[in-house]
């Protein structure tokens, strides 16, 4: 992540949108892990409605020991994908939206916040969350390229 976090500042705009959409990958690997694990073994046969499969659902996969550090990791993508979203390059802001929309998930990033962070991380988190939020709302309004106004 902080390889990627490097090369979101170089001169060359193909290497700032590669690393966007590096970035995006990460983002979509620690959302999906933060969502709740849903099990996809069920138990055959008539009578055995409740089991194993079921004492599952709606755990969590996040564990305390790593909730810290994936809210730490999505806070410095955050802050390094802000400035990416004002690019002068419009190839690099649509990779860089890109990158965001995984934060924006129903139940990923958000359901680790608060459960067993810190609360000045969840603070951190919030704040870039909600910077991140209003950046996109300008270019939904007033981005110069259409493509980057339509996602």
């Amino acid at each position: 992540i902080n390889r990627a976090i490097e090369y979101l500042v170089v001169e060359k705009d193909t290497i700032r949108m590669e690393s966007c959409t590096m970035l995006k990958w990460c983002v979509g690997y620690l959302v999906e892990s933060c969502k709740p694990a849903v099990s996809i073994l069920r138990k055959k046969g008539k009578h055995n409605n409740s089991g194993a499969a079921n004492n599952n659902n709606g755990t969590k996969r996040t564990n305390d020991a790593t909730a810290g550090w994936k809210l730490e990791c999505l806070i410095d993508i955050g802050k390094a994908l802000q400035p990416r979203l004002t690019d002068k390059i419009a190839k690099v802001r649509n990779a860089a939206i890109s990158a965001c929309v995984p934060l924006f998930s129903s139940d990923g990033a958000t359901s680790i916040v608060g459960t067993t962070t810190t609360a000045e991380d969840s603070k951190k988190f919030e704040v870039i969350m909600n910077s991140i939020q209003n950046t996109l709302l300008w270019i939904m309004a007033n981005d110069s390229s259409a493509p980057n106004r339509a996602l």
